[in-house]
C-alpha cells in the first residue's frame, strides 16, 4: 500500500481561479513541508550556542541601519577578530568567519558561514547571492519606496491588522506560545516584526555589499528551523497556562491548552475534527504554509489596510510591494526542494495571494463569531487560547508603546481604546470578536481624529520629495526601535525551549524603560 508520503505532491495552482479551487488541497500539502536543508543543518550541523549566534549575525551584517556597524565590531572583537578594519563585503565576511576554523576557534561558526553561503547560492565569478530569474530589482525597489512614504499608516496596519490577523490562527498562535514567554512579554514581537519592516523595506536592503534583507531571511528560516526540527519534537506533553493579564476587565483564572505536544499538533491540534487536514501526512511546526500565511500578512494585509484607512498605494505600487515579498519568501526559503530559484510555490500577484488567504483562513482559522454570540468571550478564549493570549498581551504593550512615544497627555487606558479601536476598524467586527477583542466606544470627535490622522500625516509628507520621505521613514523607524532596544534584534537558532524564553526576556529586558515610564506616568 502507497503511503501519502509516496504520493507525488500536488500541482501548484496556476491562476486565481485555480487557487480557489484547488488551493486547499494545495494548502494542505504545504502544511507538512518545512525548509530540508535548513532542518537539516540545524539537527546536524548548527549546534552553536545562543551567544555564538548573535556574534555571527552581527559580524557579517555590519549595515549602517540600528547602528550595526558599531555592533559588528563588537561581535567581531567578541570572535576574536579584529574589529577593523571591517571587511568590504559579505562575501568577505563569511570567508573571515570559515578562518575561525582553521584556528580551531569554532568549527559550528565556520560550518553555518558554509552553510549560508550556500544557501544565498553565491555566484563563482562575481561572489554574490544569485537572484531568480524573474526577480525584478526596480519593482522591489518600487515597492520599497511606496512603503516608506506611506511609513505610519502602514505600521498602524501592521500592528493593529497583519499580527491580529495571524493571532486568529491557532496553530501558528500556539507554536508562539511554545516557550509561555511571548504571551506574558510581548515586546520580542513588537520590535522583531518592526525590524523585519525596517530591513525588508529599506530601499536597496536587497542589494550589495551587505544584503541585509537576504542575511535577515537567512536568521528568519534558521530560527524556524530550530523551532521545528529542535524544540517542537521535544515538547511531548500539553502546555497549559492562563491566557489573560488583569487590564481593563481582560480576566481570566482557568488554565487552557496552549500547546497540545508535538505529535497532538501534528496530527492537526487543535482542531482535528473540524480540519483533519492530513492526507498527505503529519502537519509541520511552523510549515510552508504558516511561513507563505506570514509573507502574505505583511504584504496583501498592508495593501488591504491601507485602502481602509483611506490611504492606498498608487496604482502598480502594491503589485510591486507584492514582488518585494515574493523575493523575500523565496530567500526565506518557500520553494520546492533542490529548486531555490523556482517560484512555483507563491503566488504570483495579489489576487492569487487574496485567494491563498482565503483558503489559509478558512483551513486554519478558529471558527467565526461575533460581539452578539453569548458568551462570546469566553469562546473566543476556548477556541483559540493561545491566539487570544497573544492579543490580550499585544494590546496591553501597544497602548503602553503608544503612552511612552506620543507626546500628548493621554492616558494608557485611552491609549489601549485606540488600539483596540484600530484593530475593529482593519480587522472587522468577526475579526476582532474572533480573537477576543471588546467593542470599543469613541466620542465623535474622537473618531473624527483617530481617523484622519493618517491621511493627513500622509497627505504632509507628499509635500516633500521621495527621497526626503525614505530618509525619514528610515530614521523614524530605526529610532523607534532603537529607542527601546538599542540596537538591531538578532534571532537565534534554537535547540531548546529555554532558548526561546532567554531569547524573549532579553528583548523584554530592554524594552523595560517604556513600562516604567508609563508605570511611573
Amino acid at each position: 500500500m502507497t503511503s501519502p508520503h509516496d504520493a507525488p505532491p500536488p500541482r501548484p495552482p496556476l491562476t486565481a481561479a485555480d487557487w480557489r479551487e484547488h488551493g486547499s488541497a494545495f494548502l494542505r500539502f504545504l502544511s507538512t513541508q518545512g525548509v530540508p536543508a535548513a532542518d537539516a543543518f540545524v539537527r546536524e550541523d548548527g549546534k552553536l550556542p545562543y551567544h555564538d549566534v548573535h556574534r555571527f549575525f552581527g559580524a557579517i551584517n555590519p549595515d549602517p541601519t540600528l547602528g550595526g556597524r558599531d555592533l559588528a565590531a563588537q561581535q567581531r572583537r567578541e570572535l576574536g577578530l579584529p574589529a577593523e578594519p571591517i571587511p568590504n563585503t559579505l562575501a568577505d565576511a563569511l570567508a573571515e568567519i570559515r578562518t575561525l576554523d582553521e584556528r580551531h576557534v569554532s568549527r559550528a561558526l565556520a560550518a553555518l558561514a558554509t552553510y549560508v553561503q550556500e544557501s544565498l547560492h553565491f555566484c563563482g565569478a562575481c561572489d554574490q547571492p544569485q537572484f531568480p530569474a524573474w526577480a525584478n530589482r526596480s519593482m522591489i525597489l518600487r515597492g520599497q519606496r511606496a512603503f516608506m512614504t506611506r511609513l505610519l499608516p502602514s505600521t498602524i496596519v501592521l500592528l493593529c491588522k497583519s499580527l491580529p490577523e495571524a493571532y486568529a490562527a491557532p496553530r501558528p498562535s500556539a507554536v508562539l506560545n511554545l516557550s509561555r514567554q511571548l504571551a506574558s512579554l510581548p515586546y520580542h514581537r513588537l520590535l522583531g516584526t518592526l525590524q523585519l519592516l525596517v530591513t525588508v523595506s529599506t530601499p536597496n536592503s536587497f542589494e550589495g555589499p551587505w544584503f541585509p534583507a537576504l542575511v535577515a531571511a537567512e536568521e528568519m528560516q534558521l530560527l524556524h528551523a530550530g523551532v521545528r526540527s529542535n524544540v517542537a519534537p521535544r515538547m511531548g506533553a500539553a502546555v497549559t497556562g492562563p491566557v489573560d493579564r488583569t487590564f481593563e476587565a481582560w480576566t481570566g483564572s482557568d488554565d487552557y491548552v496552549l500547546w497540545g505536544g508535538y505529535e497532538a499538533f501534528r496530527a492537526g491540534w487543535p482542531h482535528s475534527d473540524d480540519h483533519p487536514g492530513t492526507e498527505a501526512g503529519p502537519q509541520q511546526v511552523v510549515s510552508q504554509a504558516d511561513m507563505l500565511a506570514t509573507i502574505i500578512a505583511f504584504s496583501l494585509l498592508v495593501v488591504d489596510g491601507l485602502r481602509d484607512l483611506g490611504v492606498p498605494f498608487d496604482e502598480g505600487d502594491d503589485e510591486a510591494f507584492w514582488h518585494l515579498w515574493r523575493v523575500f519568501a523565496l530567500f526565506k526559503g518557500i520553494h520546492p526542494p533542490g529548486e531555490p530559484t523556482s517560484d512555483a510555490w507563491l503566488p504570483r500577484t495579489l489576487v492569487e495571494a487574496r485567494a491563498f488567504w482565503e483558503a489559509y483562513r478558512a483551513e486554519y482559522y478558529a471558527p467565526p463569531i461575533s460581539w452578539s454570540t453569548p458568551n462570546w468571550q469566553e469562546r473566543a478564549r476556548r477556541d483559540n487560547p493561545a491566539g487570544h493570549a497573544l492579543t490580550s498581551s499585544h494590546l496591553v504593550m501597544l497602548a503602553r508603546f503608544l503612552h511612552a512615544v506620543l507626546p500628548l497627555p493621554v492616558t494608557a487606558g485611552w491609549c489601549l481604546k485606540v488600539a483596540r479601536w484600530f484593530v475593529y476598524r482593519l480587522c472587522g467586527e468577526e475579526g476582532a470578536a474572533r480573537i477576543g477583542v471588546p467593542k470599543v466606544r469613541l466620542w465623535p470627535w474622537e473618531r473624527a481624529a483617530i481617523e484622519h490622522l493618517p491621511r493627513t500625516i500622509t497627505s504632509w509628507m507628499e509635500r516633500f520629495d521621495v527621497g526626503i520621505q525614505v530618509a525619514f521613514g528610515r530614521w523614524a523607524l530605526t529610532r523607534l526601535i532603537g529607542r527601546v532596544y538599542g540596537s538591531r534584534v538578532i534571532f537565534p537558532i534554537p535547540h531548546t525551549v529555554d532558548d526561546l524564553k532567554r531569547f524573549v526576556e532579553t528583548t523584554q529586558l530592554k524594552g523595560q524603560r517604556f513600562a516604567q515610564r508609563v508605570d511611573g506616568a
